[in-house]
């Protein structure tokens, strides 16, 4: 089940925690209503910020082809880590 975890007039950072193999991996969602360079840097602030209190790895699942949403997982410091049935791939965010 997804849980807001941060919560600001233009996002929303979402954390889903997923059981896989016995060890639990959590997965990173945002929805962004409106983007700016001012909204891009808080966005990446608070992030940052969450990150710092989670020592655990982030996940994202990306659908291979979305190029806009490939930028974002790049921008944010995620790295591919291995390519799943049905045009998927996962990323990660140690």
């Amino acid at each position: 089940m997804k849980t807001p975890v941060i919560v600001k007039e233009d996002y929303i950072l979402w954390y889903e925690p997923v059981s896989m193999d016995d060890s639990l991996h959590v997965f990173v969602h945002c929805d962004v209503k409106r983007w700016s360079p001012r909204i891009k840097r808080a966005l990446k602030e608070d992030f940052e910020t969450l990150r710092s209190l989670t020592k655990m790895p982030a996940y994202a699942l990306h659908d291979v082809g979305d190029t806009k949403h490939l930028k974002f997982l790049i921008m944010f410091g995620f790295i591919h880590e291995i390519d799943l049935p049905e045009a998927k791939s996962l990323f990660v965010l140690e």
